[in-house]
This record gives structure tokens, C-alpha cells and sequence, in this order.
């Protein structure tokens, strides 16, 4: 870009950038906010005349939520929020003006949109058991989770309301069903 753009005026103004504020490493599908700013080639905020529209792309993963904003007529920054990404690597986002002033379109730096975290257990079979019973209980898991994995039992009703823990590790966790577990159809773990 040159360092100073002539409007249809015939004015010279400074060249208008937009810069997008990296978010971070970011979770897919869970909204973040996204600050777009108006600045000049020297990196300093610049207010811009008209109220300028703002929308915001990706070429590196599917974006989603709230993708357009607007920077106020005097103003020059915008943040947009419940902005959605896939996961991906090195992620970006794109600035690029819809109406309004003419800053010119913005790239964010690179950064990471991690998998929603998630468990999935296996069947557990046979699907009849008497207190004091072992259970396997097999799962897998996607994301990132830290601390001890913990098999529950609810209630005879199966709500999780108040579980009884009974087993911990690693797949498959070795769960004991408690001794004086009274009988019934509705258990869940």
C-alpha cells in the first residue's frame, strides 16, 4: 500500500489499514469476540468520517456467529462478538469493508481453533447387573481434559442429580456397582 490514498475529493488522506487483533487460541463452535481497528501504515488508530460496515471472512476454516459490525463515524475500532470458527491450524480471520469509509481489507496473524471438548461412552453390556458387580465402562474422548476420569451412577430414576461415584482411570474404567444398590430398571452411568 502507498502511505497516503487520494480521495474522490481530490483530499490526501493517510492510507487506512484494517487490523484485526488476534483472538487467540479459540474452542470450534463457541463464540468469541473479534476487534477490528482502522489504523494507518504507522500502526496508529485513525477515526474514520462515515459510519464504515465491517465484514469478517476466513479462508482457512468456516466461519459462523455474528460476522459483520460497524465502525462509527468518528470511531476506529469495532468488536464483533459470537464470531464461530471450525477447528483448524492456523486459523485467520479477514477484515474487509462493506460500506462507509475505504480502509483497506486486514488479515489477523495465525492461530489455533481447538476441537469442542467431548466423551463418548460404549454399550455396556450385558445390560443387567446385581449390586457389588463389576462394570467396564469404555469411552473415548476428543479435545483436551485434564484431571481423572470419573464413572458415575445415578440415581433409580437416572438423574445425575446426586451420582455415586464408582470407578476412575482410564479406559476401560473398572466400575463397582455399590453393595445395598437397590433394584431397579431406570440406572444410568
Amino acid at each position: 500500500y502507498y502511505a497516503a490514498t487520494q480521495l474522490s475529493t481530490g483530499e490526501i488522506v493517510p492510507t487506512t489499514v484494517l487490523v484485526v487483533t488476534n483472538p487467540g487460541t479459540q474452542t470450534a463452535g463457541v463464540g468469541f469476540s473479534v476487534t477490528v481497528t482502522a489504523k494507518d501504515l504507522d500502526g496508529n488508530a485513525r477515526t474514520l468520517t462515515n459510519a464504515t460496515g465491517i465484514t469478517l471472512t476466513s479462508a482457512t476454516n468456516t466461519i459462523g456467529g455474528t460476522t459483520a459490525g460497524s465502525i462509527s463515524a468518528g470511531g476506529s475500532a469495532v468488536t464483533i462478538s459470537g464470531v464461530t470458527l471450525t477447528a483448524g491450524t492456523n486459523a485467520t480471520i479477514t477484515a474487509t469493508r462493506s460500506s462507509g469509509d475505504q480502509p483497506k481489507t486486514g488479515t489477523s496473524g495465525t492461530f489455533d481453533v481447538n476441537s469442542a471438548n467431548s466423551i463418548t461412552t460404549s454399550t455396556i453390556t450385558p445390560t443387567t447387573y446385581c449390586a457389588g458387580d463389576n462394570v467396564s465402562v469404555a469411552y473415548t474422548s476428543s479435545g483436551s481434559f485434564s484431571g481423572t476420569f470419573t464413572a458415575q451412577l445415578s440415581d433409580a430414576s437416572g438423574s445425575f442429580t446426586t451420582p455415586t461415584a464408582i470407578g476412575t482411570g482410564t479406559s476401560p474404567i473398572t466400575a463397582t456397582l455399590p453393595t445395598g444398590t437397590t433394584t431397579g430398571t431406570g440406572y444410568r452411568i
